[in-house]
Formats: C-alpha cells, sequence, structure tokens
C-alpha cells in the first residue's frame, strides 16, 4: 500500500514538473493573479477535503490521493490559465534545448542547493539519532511549512513586475519591493507570535500529547518564519534582476552552514538542534541576501 501511494504520488509529481512551464507562462504574461488563484485551490482543497478525511478515517493513503489529485486539479488550472496565452504543442528542437541549459544552469545550482538545505536536517535527524525524534522535529517543523504558502502568494504576485521594473524604472521597483518587505515583515512577526504564544494549543490539537516536545521546536522555529519570508523576497528579487549566481552561491554556502551546524549540534541537543541550526542559517543568509538586494537596488536599510 505503501508502494502505491508512493507510486501514486511520483505521478503528481511529474505533473506538477511539466505545471512549471504552464507557471512560467502566466508569469511571463503578467498575470500572476492566476497562479495566486491556482495554489490556492489546491492548498485549500488539501486542507479541507484532506482534512476532513485524514480526521474522520485516520487513513494515510487516502490521504494520499487526495493530495495526488489535488496537484493535478493545480496544474490543469495552470494549463486552462497558460492556454490564454500561449498555444502549447509538442516539439522537440535540440539547439533551442541546450541554449536554455546554458541559460538556466544557475537555477539548477540554486534548486539543488535548496533541497539539500531544506531535506538534509532530517535525513542527518533520523541517522544521528531516532525515528522518534524525527518525529518530534516534523510535529513542529509543520506549522512553518504551512505559513510558507504566504510567502508563495505574495512572491507570485510581484516577481514579474520586478523583472520589468528593473530596466524600465528602478524608482518604482524600489517602491514595489518596499512595500512587499513591509507586508511580508508584518505577516512574518504577527505569525511568529502567535505560533509561539499558541504553541502547546496547535501542538495538542493537531498531533495530540504524544507529541508535546515538539512544542520546544514549533517554539523555537516560530522566530525562523521572518527570516523565511524575507529569504523569498530577497531571493526573488536577484532572480528577477539577473543576479542568480548571486543568489546561487548563498544558497550553496546556507547548505553548507545548515550541515555544519546539525552535525555539531544535533549529538548533544537532538531534535532541539535541528531546529537550533536552522533558526541560525535562516538568519545568516538574510543578512547576506539583504546586504546582496541592497546593492542590486541601491537600497540602504532593507
Amino acid at each position: 500500500l505503501v508502494k502505491l501511494a508512493i507510486i501514486i504520488y511520483g505521478l503528481a509529481s511529474i505533473c506538477s514538473s511539466i505545471g512549471l512551464l504552464f507557471k512560467s507562462i502566466i508569469h511571463a504574461n503578467m498575470v500572476s493573479k492566476y497562479e495566486s488563484i491556482s495554489i490556492l485551490t489546491e492548498r485549500i482543497l488539501t486542507l479541507i477535503v484532506g482534512g476532513v478525511l485524514l480526521y474522520f478515517t485516520k487513513n494515510l493513503f487516502l490521504f494520499m490521493v487526495v493530495l495526488t489529485l489535488d496537484i493535478f486539479i493545480l496544474n490543469i488550472l495552470r494549463y486552462n490559465y497558460a492556454s490564454k496565452y500561449a498555444k502549447i504543442r509538442l516539439k522537440f528542437n535540440l539547439k533551442d534545448g541546450i541554449n536554455i541549459l546554458k541559460k538556466s544552469y544557475f537555477f539548477w545550482f540554486i534548486y539543488v542547493f535548496s533541497f539539500i538545505y531544506y531535506n538534509t536536517d532530517i535525513l542527518m535527524l533520523g541517522i544521528m539519532q531516532s525515528d522518534s525524534s524525527v518525529g518530534i522535529y516534523r510535529g513542529g517543523y509543520f506549522f512553518i511549512q504551512a505559513a510558507m504558502i504566504i510567502p508563495v502568494v505574495v512572491i507570485s504576485t510581484v516577481m514579474p513586475s520586478i523583472s520589468i521594473l528593473h530596466t524600465e524604472n528602478r524608482e518604482l521597483l524600489k517602491t514595489l519591493f518596499k512595500k512587499a518587505f513591509i507586508f511580508l515583515s508584518f505577516l512574518g512577526i504577527s505569525l511568529n507570535l502567535v505560533l509561539f504564544i499558541g504553541s502547546q494549543s496547535f501542538i495538542g490539537l493537531f498531533f495530540g500529547n504524544e507529541f508535546v516536545e515538539s512544542i520546544l521546536v514549533l517554539q523555537i522555529m516560530s522566530f525562523s518564519i521572518i527570516s523565511i519570508f524575507l529569504n523569498s523576497l530577497y531571493g526573488s528579487l536577484l532572480n528577477a534582476t539577473g543576479n542568480e549566481k548571486k543568489y546561487a552561491k548563498v544558497l550553496g554556502f546556507s547548505a553548507i552552514l545548515n550541515v555544519c551546524l546539525n552535525f555539531l549540534l544535533i549529538p548533544s541537543m537532538s531534535y532541539a538542534g535541528v531546529a537550533v541550526s536552522t533558526l541560525i542559517s535562516n538568519w545568516v543568509v538574510t543578512v547576506i541576501l539583504m546586504f546582496s538586494c541592497g546593492r542590486v537596488i541601491n537600497l540602504k536599510r532593507l
């Protein structure tokens, strides 16, 4: 049953990869609201349908089926919106393919470094500690992952404008960036306080008393929400203005830093060590990206 669930979800992942093409078409035509609608539809369906199903049936396989169907719905919506602006047909052109790879290889590094950064902590915790430690850590990290939908929606909205304004109107770009910065900072601080103060209630409601140790993880990692939100904005600015090489270097450094901190802190602090290393890594990246973005658009303080 587990193997079947993995195969089903794997098919959805392939669909999601293809859907990134449709997402790019939407962004290229400055209609990012459609991407926001698609993502929100998928997340709401997952929360409502998946949450209700999981609560009443406690059946993980059915929950995986819901996740898979929601991913297909997300990419069907992307295709529907993208087809309004471009005719999509299959075509093989080796020369164009090589040219695209040459221009995009730094984005490959960005993806690889991001994957390492967001996944090695759990892998290292599982190897160096026990499976129960991984479960406790995941219980607290669950709410941080849920909060990441906010910068995804915001960045999907502003990134096309950032790319255009970088060449056409730098002053308007600064204004847009500052507004996005203030908005994400306000939401990040608010969520930080809500999750920190209500950590015991959230863990108890969603996971039960068996995960009481996850409260500490959530409290520590709640202070990384602001940095996660701002890093999404900073990274998008660098990518949209042709500075993806800088962003790839910062992510590469953050991945190495996170691995080193995990190696030092996990033996003595277990799941709390992973939370601390993630917190430190996020804020180090925030400081580095802040100065990098300041030089790109001549911002002194943001």
